[in-house]
């Protein structure tokens, strides 16, 4: 769990290990200290996790308002539904011929393209591209398609990651995963 202040500087960290985690979710709640030299700044909390070959696997964020004075006033969360679904390959996929087409649904804070990254489990990038949102409908979940070719010399395990980049603020705003296999 990161707090990022309005320019990118990281406010505060809180780093916690699952070596298991009961129903694939967990629950963490956090006091972070932090300061900020004006009044009030604009800031992100992003939560991520990682697999064990230290991948990012899945991360959400919410922007905020950080104020240096005053109490605490939480809204309630509006959406809670995945930001970014991959619905084409399956989980642990075997993809062949050197392209990987990907298929999804994705309701993304800006209007920049997702990124697709084919990520081996020492971290090497196998592949990648962008993929633009079609919104047909203001406020509502788009779609998104991108061929994304890659090179592998044997049967290699991957993780496909989509996700939204959030800079200046985050490296990322979502990001969603899965394993697949990727044979040439």
């Amino acid at each position: 769990m990161e707090l990022y202040g309005e320019d990118g500087r990281l406010l505060g960290r809180f780093v916690r290990t699952f070596n298991n985690v009961p129903w694939q979710a967990a629950r963490v709640a956090v006091n972070m200290e932090f300061e900020i030299s004006s009044t009030a700044e604009l800031g992100r909390v992003v939560v991520s996790a990682e697999d064990t070959f230290g991948r990012l696997i899945e991360v959400n964020s919410v922007n905020l308002v950080l104020l240096t004075q005053g109490m605490n006033e939480f809204n309630p969360p509006s959406a809670l539904q995945q930001r970014i679904i991959i619905q084409e390959p399956g989980e642990n996929a075997l993809i062949q011929d050197g392209r990987l087409i990907v298929t999804g649904r994705a309701h993304p804070e800006s209007t920049q393209p997702l990124r697709v990254m084919l990520v081996s489990e020492d971290g090497r990038i196998l592949g990648q591209r962008l993929a633009g949102v079609a919104i047909a409908i203001p406020g509502d979940y788009g779609t998104y398609v991108a061929e994304v070719p890659y090179s592998v010399t044997e049967v290699t395990p991957a993780l496909l990651a989509v996700f939204e980049e959030g800079a200046p603020m985050s490296e990322i705003t979502f990001l969603t995963s899965i394993p697949v296999i990727l044979a040439p």
